[in-house]
């Protein structure tokens, strides 16, 4: 099971986008950190079983996404999960700052989970370059 932290495993656009999106971040005062880019199709199923019972059996932990592997943006290597970073710890709390950095991201191109109407996402932004999930799973890479 793989689950990736480093933007090293995104596709290369994806990957440069992130970059600088970490640096406007930064210039406007916020520190990120990657909590997770890739994940390959296991790891997905895990993160998708988390609040739920699958087969009779029950995994502790809120719903953190729909979808099961091989359906997640993060198997494609476009996706990102963060969290903004004050006192050298997560805040997970501050809205204001996942919203701010989202903006950020979206100025960039990136499609931000926090304007999602379903299980809004504030920590996942997404880069696909106007692809489909059928073309990443037909092995099409993000130009």
């Amino acid at each position: 099971m793989i689950k990736s932290r480093s933007l090293d495993d995104l596709q290369p656009r994806v990957r440069d986008l992130a970059r600088q999106w970490i640096a406007n971040c930064a210039a406007d005062g916020i520190d990120i950190l990657i909590v997770s880019t890739y994940r390959d199709a296991q790891a997905q199923d895990a993160e998708y079983a988390k609040g739920r019972t699958l087969n009779g059996i029950v995994t502790p932990g809120p719903i953190t996404t729909g979808v099961m592997g091989g359906a997640s943006m993060h198997n494609w290597r476009v996706a990102i999960d963060f969290c903004p970073i004050e006192g050298a710890k997560c805040a997970w709390n501050d809205k204001a700052a996942f919203l701010r950095a989202g903006e950020i991201a979206e100025a960039l191109g990136f499609e931000w989970g926090g304007r999602w109407s379903t299980l809004i996402d504030l920590d996942h932004i997404q880069y696909t370059g106007g692809l489909k999930l059928a073309e990443l799973q037909a092995g099409t890479t993000v130009a």
